[in-house]
């Protein structure tokens, strides 16, 4: 099987998404994925929200221009956001449950209904390299238990991908709208 670019189930989503859904973007972990997002910020006039702690990462986005950088981790950003509705934002950062877990309900709180929130890294990896706690991603390996939590919510509606974003899962996660019959619990 030819391995796909990264981040194409974002790209094909994206427009979708952002036709229907008012709001701002966001995204932890600056990467491949904030050029694909700062286009559709540009293309559907909104603001991009980029939260990563390292400090190469975060020059290269200032040099993309575009985004509003916030370098310190996630955790500790967003205590500072102001109260913004997200349309769509993914969650790449810290490779750990608990810090996710933090991370998807912070923004699931200010997701517009119909908002996606893209996870990566979601089913647990077999590769002892990408376990070990030195390795330069952190400790990954368990953030396919917030998935888990996440895909027994029925306020919510969650696909995974597993054959893209580096065979690692990508994860989508929609707010559905109460009012809708077929979205009802």
């Amino acid at each position: 099987m030819e391995e796909l670019p990264l981040w194409i189930i974002i790209e094909q989503l994206g427009s979708a998404i952002l036709t229907h859904v008012k709001g701002d973007i966001f995204e932890i972990g600056i990467g491949f994925s904030t050029v694909v997002f700062k286009k559709f910020a540009e293309e559907f006039n909104r603001d991009l929200y980029c939260l990563d702690q390292g400090r190469g990462r975060c020059r290269w986005a200032r040099e993309l221009g575009g985004c509003k950088i916030f370098h310190a981790r996630s955790l500790k950003t967003i205590r500072t956001l102001p109260e913004l509705s997200f349309a769509m934002g993914l969650v790449d950062g810290r490779h750990e449950a608990n810090t996710v877990r933090q991370e998807m309900y912070y923004f699931l709180d200010r997701l517009a209904i119909g908002g996606i929130i893209f996870m990566h890294d979601t089913y647990p990896l077999t590769d002892k390299k990408m376990r070990n706690k030195d390795h330069k991603r952190g400790p990954a390996g368990d953030v396919y238990r917030v998935r888990q939590e996440l895909e027994s919510n029925k306020t919510l509606q969650t696909f995974t991908w597993p054959y893209t974003a580096a065979y690692c899962g990508l994860t989508m996660v929609m707010k559905k709208d109460p009012n809708r019959p077929y979205w009802r619990k």
